[in-house]
């Protein structure tokens, strides 16, 4: 089921499994794993996989927040200090 308009923090709220934690019992063959997940150590700050999954979360089901919370960098060749500067540059002002 998709529910349009559907903010992270309301799905991240809302009483059930996650598409995540559903993995996780596939994998491990048992629903014991889910109390593990639940006492597992928070790692500080998010990694680039949440931050890509808010994005597309944000893309798919709040499409009208995703320019107000998203930029793109400009295209540019990493390998000459000219791009890394203007990565640098872009960066800092955003």
């Amino acid at each position: 089921m998709i529910v349009r308009r559907l903010s992270n923090s309301t799905y991240h709220a809302a009483n059930g499994y996650s598409s995540t934690q559903i993995r996780l019992v596939q994998k491990a063959e048992t629903i014991a794993v889910l109390d593990w997940d639940k006492d597992a150590p928070v790692q500080e700050g998010k990694t680039r996989a949440f931050l890509i999954g808010d994005a597309v979360h944000t893309a798919i089901l709040e499409p009208e927040k995703f320019p107000l919370r998203y930029v793109s960098a400009p295209e540019l060749d990493l390998r000459t200090k000219d791009g890394k500067k203007t990565l640098s540059d872009f960066e800092k002002k955003i």
